[in-house]
């Protein structure tokens, strides 16, 4: 009985070795079908010689019974997710100021097609009808009119009358009749507005001056609201604020450029309407104004009043750039890592016709999602990984 035990074992341990070569030239349930027999007779021969499948085992068909779990390669890895965050654009702020800095010298009494430099601007402004001020209600429109004192108290015209201005003559320098900005400011303007130039010099430097002073520090460049200058000038800075004797002769020039900078360095673009006509010397300068108060584009010259129209809504309209507040904060490491889509199109990161993060809590759009934002404000969606959100 033990000798026919050993050969059964012997056996058994032949076939456990050659088992490879039967598992590889069979189907694997074949092969599976095999084993299961083998074990069942080497169990019927002796129980103790092959141990007995486990509960789970024995629950997997013969073809899984020995199987394991598949792993990941391992130069695999696995990213766990991070969940995502829908940020809320908070209200849009579109607020825009728009002073008006307006020169009221004699020369503005010189024509602008049929009519005079002064009444074709005020009309461009405030026209019942054409005006911009009332088409466009929602600026914050300001004004600001300058002059300054004249040797003599009164102002010779170029053939040599005598200018019969709305107001007396300026006896201070500059004279700067204001009007504080804010949304449907027609009647305001209108009222402050007169029909005729003030009649003075162009203290136009000074007349910068006293307006960044007003306006620089309650500008934060930080905001949604956007403040913008509109210079409309025909002639040349001059400064009898000293001596008033009409031998005043420093250039003045350069120093209207230096508070064009400055309202540039406060984040305040300045617009220029050059009104110099035919003078080439003048037209220059405010082309370099124009430069400094926005670096690449020139002055504008309108040529009417419909072409002054044209140039006012231009000017109130522009916005290259949509800035949108978030109500939450935001890692401005993970610009990147944004979802943003605009009427369902999804937007690339830092492109032209995309999105950045320009700050923790704004973000731009640029290009033509900015345009498709405008067209549709409520057509913003904006996530975030969790982690990124403060």
């Amino acid at each position: 009985m033990k000798n026919r035990a050993a050969v059964v074992l012997v056996q058994l341990f032949v076939c456990a070795c050659a088992l490879p070569e039967v598992e590889n030239s069979q189907p694997p349930s074949d092969a599976g079908a095999v084993s299961s027999a083998r074990e069942h007779d080497a169990r019927a021969a002796d129980p103790a010689a092959v141990p007995a499948p486990d509960d789970e085992s024995a629950k997997l068909p013969a073809s899984d019974a020995g199987a394991q779990p598949a792993m990941p390669p391992a130069s695999a890895s696995v990213t766990p997710s991070v969940p995502t965050c829908r940020i809320e654009p908070a209200l849009r702020d579109e607020t825009q100021t728009i002073w008006m800095v307006v020169d009221g010298s004699g020369s503005m009494v010189e024509l602008l097609g049929d009519k005079s430099r002064w009444v074709a601007l005020r009309e461009a402004l405030l026209d019942n009808t054409a005006g911009v001020v009332r088409a466009l209600d929602q600026v914050h429109w300001g004004l600001a009119l300058y002059d300054g004192p004249v040797p003599g108290g009164v102002a010779i015209l170029p053939d040599g009358g005598v200018l019969m201005t709305s107001v007396p003559p300026a006896t201070t320098c500059p004279r700067l009749i204001t009007v504080d900005p804010k949304p449907a400011n027609f009647a305001a303007l209108n009222a402050i507005y007169p029909l005729d130039p003030l009649g003075g010099s162009t203290p136009t430097h000074m007349a910068l001056m006293s307006l960044s002073a007003k306006i620089i520090g309650a500008h934060r460049s930080d905001t949604d609201h956007k403040t913008t200058v509109v210079l409309a000038t025909d002639g040349a800075p001059n400064d009898f604020c000293a001596t008033g004797t009409g031998t005043e002769v420093v250039d003045r020039r350069p120093d209207v450029i230096a508070e064009v900078q400055k309202l540039a360095q406060a984040g305040i673009k300045t617009y220029v309407i050059s009104l110099a006509g035919g003078d080439h010397v003048l037209s220059e300068h405010l082309e370099q104004v124009a430069q400094a108060g926005r670096p690449g584009q020139p002055a504008f010259i309108p040529a009417s009043r419909t072409e002054l129209i044209d140039t006012l809504r231009e000017i109130a309209t522009v916005n290259p750039t949509c800035d949108v507040a978030l109500a939450r904060a935001l890692d401005p490491l993970r610009a990147c890592d944004a979802a943003v889509q605009v009427a369902g199109k999804s937007l690339t990161c830092n492109a032209a016709d995309g999105f950045s993060l320009r700050d923790e809590n704004h973000l731009r759009l640029t290009g033509s999602a900015c345009a498709e934002y405008q067209a549709s404000p409520n057509a913003l969606e904006v996530s975030y990984p969790c982690d990124a959100v403060r």
